[in-house]
């Protein structure tokens, strides 16, 4: 159920808008719900799915800034210095900006020596991995107390948010056998 529920939260994340600038003549291409021409040099919101195609083929470039290596050590920072029931919120598509900045890495760029970039990957992906684990825990923390979820929902991720109420409806059903309601 929870691996679905992530594989709808990443096809949400593919089809939000993202504005790009046109390094080539694309043509025709639909613009939200019209067909528009979009020409060399003209910036346009087309969906991400389709911005990273175009951006693989060298024919667009995104202009919103992806997520970095710094910024994932400043969001594990600021989470360590949070009580438990406190989340900062972190963009919409941390998750999958991560996954696609560690992917990029392991497929790439050699502007850095191979030494630099697995060190990069490996403080990427220990700093992710600390940051979800702080994160888990205060989700189930806030999933065994139960109550309301909304207070907490603006701060979460679609991932997360999925994951809470998963935890909370198995807990609930959990504690209601145990005690043999």
């Amino acid at each position: 159920m929870v691996e679905e529920l992530v594989r709808l939260a990443k096809l949400y994340h593919l089809l939000t808008p993202v504005r790009v600038a046109s390094l080539k003549d694309l043509g025709v291409i639909c613009l939200d719900t019209e067909w528009s021409s979009v020409g060399r040099g003209e910036e346009v919101s087309i969906p991400l799915w389709l911005a990273h195609l175009l951006e693989s083929s060298g024919a667009i470039e995104i202009r919103e800034q992806g997520l970095n290596e710094v910024d994932i050590g400043r969001y594990l920072v600021v989470e360590k210095g949070l009580k438990t029931g406190e989340f900062q919120k972190l963009k919409s598509s941390f998750y999958m900006e991560a996954g696609r900045l560690i992917n990029d890495l392991r497929t790439g760029s050699r502007a850095s020596t191979t030494t630099e970039r697995l060190l990069k990957i490996a403080r990427i992906e220990a700093d992710l991995e600390d940051l979800m684990r702080i994160r888990l825990r205060k989700l189930i923390h806030v999933a065994f107390l139960g109550g309301k979820l909304e207070g907490y929902l603006d701060s979460l991720t679609i991932e997360e948010s999925a994951l809470l109420n998963s935890l909370t409806n198995t807990l609930s059903r959990w504690l209601r056998a145990v005690k043999g309601v």
